[in-house]
């Protein structure tokens, strides 16, 4: 899967990159609930710091 731009194929991060990628610093609102919606989207199972803040 990718993205197009000007007709031109971009590379992406694969949903488990994202999450990978959203560690080792403070997360804020906007970060969890990104991890959020991969998480709903993809069955992606996210680390405890991903989850602090979210309904269960």
């Amino acid at each position: 899967m990718g993205l197009w731009r000007r007709g031109e194929a971009a590379r992406c991060l694969t949903a488990e990159g994202q999450v990978l990628c959203h560690t080792g610093y403070p997360l804020d609102d906007e970060d969890r609930q990104d991890m959020a919606a991969l998480q709903r989207r993809f069955g992606l199972e996210l680390l405890p710091e991903q989850t602090q803040g979210l309904p269960t």
